[in-house]
């Protein structure tokens, strides 16, 4: 057996220095750090600074590997684990107490609040601001401690890729295109697939849980909640199941989200007005569109990312005559006249 070392050595004489006295070796550790007399009180000091956080981690990871060793051990460090992550959240629960966070009336909302941007900026501050402790365990948990691609679970994702905080947002190159997809909820991303859409799916699971949370604690974080609203009343959610969702943090209450849609119908009523000026469509205005959807795609070759889905719901939009069939017609064919006489064939039109 060889000698033991210096640092041995050392630890071996305090060790029995303190048996000599009769003081056990943790009372001497409590006695060190929480000490108020002058000279232990600048002993560790600096165990909670810049120089010296590294190392004070090392003890804590030695005393939770001694902790692991046996599974009692085991149990009795997953509940003091437990409730230090408690005690943390309990501290942010009454910091953001009185925040007002992502709140929005429905009497003054406004359509830019359901861009895609805005909610990307949501997003970032609760993540990175407001709830940055839950976030990162619930993302830890999600991701297993390991990369996406040891999961295996890319095939099971489903087919349409969503958005990261720091994905760059693409759309339409026609400014007035854009804005009326915006308008319908319709954003085009670029389908990175693969690793990067398995982690755009956890975080907007551990988003979705941080913002149930927070509303939950406070009614004024009702960003996410307000969004999901609007979206369910249109796709004929029923009213039961919204007020349940409602219950469990995902949605606003049926009552906000009407009131939601009269102040943003205003401002619909706005755009209609400028869309419909002879400004922009001297030669045949556009159509105000209102479709009560129930269709079925159904898909023959059924496979992971392809199958028959269901379009339920009530959608409002504006369609635009194709600017390239305009340019090919006669504008001065374009009159009343030109309209009345196909209509009045109609009767008698046959349809084979």
């Amino acid at each position: 057996m060889s000698a033991p070392s210096a640092t041995i050595r050392d630890t071996l004489k305090i060790c029995q220095d303190l048996k000599d006295i009769k003081m056990p070796i943790k009372e001497f550790i409590i006695h060190f750090l929480t000490g108020k007399h002058i000279e232990l009180a600048t002993c560790p000091c600096f165990w909670a600074t810049n120089t010296g956080y590294k190392s004070t981690l090392q003890v804590v990871e030695c005393i939770r590997d001694t902790f692991e060793n046996s599974a009692d051990g085991q149990g009795w460090w997953a509940d003091f684990i437990q409730q230090e992550a408690v005690r943390i959240l309990v501290q942010n629960n009454h910091r953001m107490s009185c925040s007002t966070g992502h709140f929005q009336s429905s009497k003054l909302v406004r359509p830019e609040f359901f861009s895609k941007a805005a909610k990307v900026k949501q997003e970032e501050q609760m993540v990175q601001q407001e709830m940055p402790f839950l976030y990162g365990i619930l993302m830890g948990m999600l991701k297993n401690g390991e990369d996406p691609s040891a999961t295996g679970d890319v095939e099971d994702s489903d087919s349409k890729t969503c958005t990261s905080p720091n994905e760059p947002i693409s759309g339409p190159s026609d400014t007035f295109e854009a804005q009326l997809l915006e308008r319908d909820g319709i954003t085009y991303v670029p389908n990175s697939g693969g690793q990067d859409q398995v982690s755009c799916r956890w975080h907007h699971m551990a988003a979705t849980i941080c913002a149930q949370l927070l509303f939950a604690r406070n009614r004024c974080h009702n960003g996410l909640q307000l969004h999901n609203a609007i979206r369910f009343l249109p796709c004929g959610v029923l009213e039961h199941v919204n007020n349940y969702l409602h219950i469990l943090g995902l949605t606003s209450s049926r009552k906000t989200a009407i009131a939601a849609l009269q102040t943003l119908s205003s401002h619909a009523a706005e755009d209609a007005k400028a869309v419909m000026s002879l400004d922009c469509s001297p030669e045949i205005g556009p159509f105000l569109c209102i479709n009560n959807l129930d269709i079925e795609e159904e898909v023959h070759a059924v496979s992971v990312t392809d199958c028959s889905m269901m379009f339920h719901g009530t959608w409002g939009y504006v369609q635009l005559p194709s600017k390239t069939i305009l340019d090919l017609l006669d504008k001065s064919e374009l009159n009343l006249r030109a309209y009345q006489q196909p209509i009045k064939d109609v009767s008698s039109m046959q349809i084979n």
